[in-house]
């Protein structure tokens, strides 16, 4: 689940579509990779024996140790990139453990309006869709993947007026 609700503050995932995405991209490296592995290792007599241990093994080790390696980062991207609501603030984490470390903190005050926003078919069947906080200053933030949008509309609404009050 892509949800963690306590009664100070609210924690939420991309959808788990973003995984799935991944898992398919490892998927078509893999099948590339094999397939070049069936060319390289079953025509090589009509291929060039150089072409084969000089171009094709060390493409097809490069795929498969590029597509693991994606796969593992998008594992800990979607882990690590959180956002949390809190009774005054948002707290957004990007965080991949090598190339990118954010923490951004939005003040509750500054938010105008937050809006969802679907496009397709697709998106609508499985539920997740792009959030937009729209701050003072003309400000727009976008968040991708979203899962159950309108749960988190109605949790920051409810954070929101339990700090007004």
């Amino acid at each position: 689940m892509a949800y963690f609700i306590n009664q100070d503050c609210a924690i939420v995932r991309k959808h788990y579509i973003v995984i799935l995405l991944r898992k398919i991209r490892f998927l078509i490296f893999f099948s590339v990779s094999c397939l070049l592995f069936y060319i390289s290792f079953y025509y090589r007599e009509v291929l060039w024996e150089e072409l084969v241990f000089f171009v094709f093994f060390p493409l097809i080790f490069g795929l498969l140790n590029y597509s693991f390696f994606k796969m593992m980062l998008s594992y800990i991207d979607y882990y690590y990139n959180l956002f949390i609501i809190y009774e005054n603030h948002i707290i957004i984490i990007k965080s991949s453990l090598i190339l990118i470390d954010d923490l951004e903190v939005l003040d509750v005050n500054k938010v105008m309006k937050i809006d969802s926003i679907s496009r397709w078919l697709f998106s609508n069947m499985l539920w997740y869709w792009n959030i937009l906080l729209e701050q003072q200053k003309n400000d727009v933030r976008t968040f991708h993947f979203m899962p159950n949008p309108y749960r988190i509309v109605e949790i920051f609404k409810k954070h929101r007026q339990e700090f007004k009050d």
